[in-house]
């Protein structure tokens, strides 16, 4: 039976000035274990004791055994690296038709200023296609209104496992995140894509990062 049960078993030791964690029972609860330190090897007794330094408890000195014992890694210190950008010359086999994005906008623009200015945002284009691009976009004006529209031409259904609610403790909001969840909230009630409920069911708040937006977006 041990030969089986040290069939994977590898030969460890510690030298002395070596930090180590050690595995201790938590005060106040008996069958509670978690590894403390890292506490300094003072020497070594037998093949599988060692004696460590533990300075700031009650035994200023421990004899512990190699099992209870694991190796401390200091963390590795990170510089900091700072980002260069280089501007390259342009160069002459690009040709003068090259598309550069526009600048970031915010995530709330309103359609009516970009139609306004959607001649410029297709510059790229020869004149016909760009004449082509903003008839088909003046021939459908209900596509582009300033608010979020709402299709009737496709409907998702939520199905759920059962229908006993899950009881969960509800998380806490960082405080400075309270008043944008507000603003987020107020938009698209306002705009109509959800409405209050009383339900039972509800569902957490994500705030995931626009890559448009300089604001993170629910």
């Amino acid at each position: 039976m041990k030969s089986q049960f040290d069939r994977k078993a590898v030969s460890r030791s510690f030298a002395v000035g070596d930090r180590v964690l050690v595995l201790l029972p938590v005060g106040g609860e008996k069958l509670s274990t978690r590894f403390c330190g890292p506490y300094a090897v003072l020497r070594k007794v037998g093949e599988n004791n060692y004696v460590l330094s533990t300075p700031e408890r009650r035994q200023k000195t421990r004899l512990c055994h190699i099992n209870l014992l694991k190796a401390y890694v200091d963390r590795v210190s990170t510089t900091a690296v700072c980002c260069v950008a280089v501007v390259l010359p342009q160069s002459e086999d690009e040709g003068e038709n090259l598309y550069t994005p526009p600048e970031p906008v915010s995530a709330r623009v309103e359609n009516t200023c970009a139609l306004e200015q959607l001649g410029k945002q297709l510059s790229h284009l020869t004149a016909v296609q760009r004449q082509d691009v903003l008839e088909l976009v003046a021939s459908h004006p209900v596509l582009f209104k300033d608010r979020p529209g709402l299709t009737p031409l496709a409907i998702h259904d939520v199905e759920t496992a059962s229908a006993e609610a899950i009881k969960q403790h509800p998380y806490r909001f960082p405080p400075h995140k309270k008043k944008q969840v507000a603003e987020e909230v107020a938009y698209m009630l306002e705009i109509g894509a959800i409405e209050p409920g009383s339900s039972a069911w509800s569902s957490p708040v994500v705030l995931t990062a626009a890559v448009f937006s300089p604001l993170p977006a629910s």
